[in-house]
């Protein structure tokens, strides 16, 4: 699999524009006006009917067109809502707002690390807008992940409870969950269009409140995801508080990556997609992530080898202080035993680093071919990636 891979056709709505532009080039001017004469009516009807049962067809029939969004199924589900005053729902948003944080549940890990799972609320435009987050009981500033709650239409007063609320697994917050989700996607070495009996395979070592592994389980195509979580606390948080998918398609692995890696190195097992995001909450260490095991030469040359030929590795990096000193050496340290290694930018400050053992795995030679790709993500998951990535990256 390669880069380059053809642009797929995107946004039905604009295609219709253009399959009538197509067909105005081909008709005379007289003709067009003699359509959209309100005598001619019938005539436009017709012209109109043609267009949509061609985009239908090319939409839903060829299979090299994906026109799949991730919030379809949910957009097309009818909900019976309740009856509910106008004052009584004005009563639950003024004590959902005025207490605005909610302790839903605290655990710690084995190294003694406590967090708060909390569900935070706010209006914008007098909308409420809820989110559920994993915070670091020393300092809920820091928030290790977070979720955003679906905002029903009547807020009843079963909304109190915050544990009513559902994830909106549709929708995922974080920009680093996203362009981690997409990474293989963007390089090609996952496609949303290949509807082939072998899986595509996916490795992610650290779940979190798993934001990454329910996005990616709601694509419709064939993954096989395999997620390596060290804590049984953040795995039992994130099926309870955050509804992780939990089906043939995602395997959770309770145990350390880095032995995890050392069999599927032995073991010769091949990812398509790996996804590093193992990090320490030891914010007195300059580097965070990714933690220090997984900066030491063995763990790295068994990730080279986990992605073979043509499979792509994405790091979360992120450094307390020095960013771009530290970036640029574990860059350095990571491009040691991959054929390729590049950084993007995806804040200001913060960078994401992807490597692979393909010779065309470069940014500036390709970068037209990945934004495209980015573009064909941004449209089926509905994220904003490609604008992001295009304007922070030269």
């Amino acid at each position: 699999k390669r880069m380059g891979i053809p642009r797929q056709r995107r946004r039905m709505e604009t295609s219709t524009m253009r399959g009538v532009e197509e067909k105005g080039k081909s008709t005379t001017s007289s003709g067009w006006k003699k359509c959209l004469n309100p005598r001619g009516g019938r005539h436009l009807v017709f012209v109109l009917a043609a267009v949509i049962i061609v985009v239908y067809y090319i939409g839903f029939y060829n299979p090299q067109q994906l026109k799949w969004r991730i919030d379809e199924n949910r957009r097309s589900k009818v909900v019976e809502e309740p009856k509910v005053s106008q004052k009584t729902q004005l009563a639950v948003l003024r004590n959902l707002t005025e207490r605005r944080v909610h302790l839903l549940h605290s655990f710690c890990d084995s190294f003694g690390e406590c967090f708060n799972v909390e569900q935070r609320y706010w209006t914008v435009g007098g909308k409420l807008m809820a989110q559920r987050m994993i915070a670091i009981r020393a300092n809920s500033n820091l928030v290790l992940t977070m979720a955003q709650m679906i905002t029903p239409n009547v807020l009843s007063p079963s909304f109190l409870d915050p544990m009513h609320w559902r994830i909106n697994q549709t929708l995922i917050v974080s920009v680093y969950n996203a362009l981690q989700a997409a990474a293989g996607f963007m390089f090609g070495s996952l496609s949303l269009s290949d509807r082939s009996a072998r899986p595509q395979r996916v490795l992610q070592i650290g779940l979190g409140g798993g934001a990454t592994t329910n996005f990616l389980a709601l694509m419709p195509i064939r993954l096989s995801i395999d997620v390596v979580e060290l804590e049984p606390t953040v795995y039992e948080v994130a099926k309870k508080f955050f509804e992780l998918t939990d089906d043939e398609r995602v395997r959770v692995h309770i145990e350390d990556g880095v032995k995890y890696l050392e069999r599927a190195e032995k073991n010769k097992s091949v990812y398509d997609s790996l996804l590093l995001d193992a990090c320490t909450n030891d914010v007195r260490e300059t580097v965070l992530c990714p933690s220090a095991v997984f900066r030491e030469k063995d763990v790295i040359e068994n990730m080279s080898k986990v992605i073979g030929s043509s499979g792509v590795l994405s790091v979360n990096v992120f450094t307390s202080r020095d960013q771009a000193f530290q970036q640029e050496k574990i860059e350095g340290l990571y491009s040691k035993y991959f054929k390729k290694c590049f950084s993007l930018r995806f804040t200001l400050e913060q960078k994401m680093l992807y490597c692979s053992n393909r010779d065309d795995f470069n940014w500036k030679e390709n970068k037209l071919a990945i934004l495209d790709n980015l573009e064909d993500f941004d449209y089926s998951m509905r994220t904003n990636l490609r604008r992001l990535i295009s304007s922070l990256n030269n």
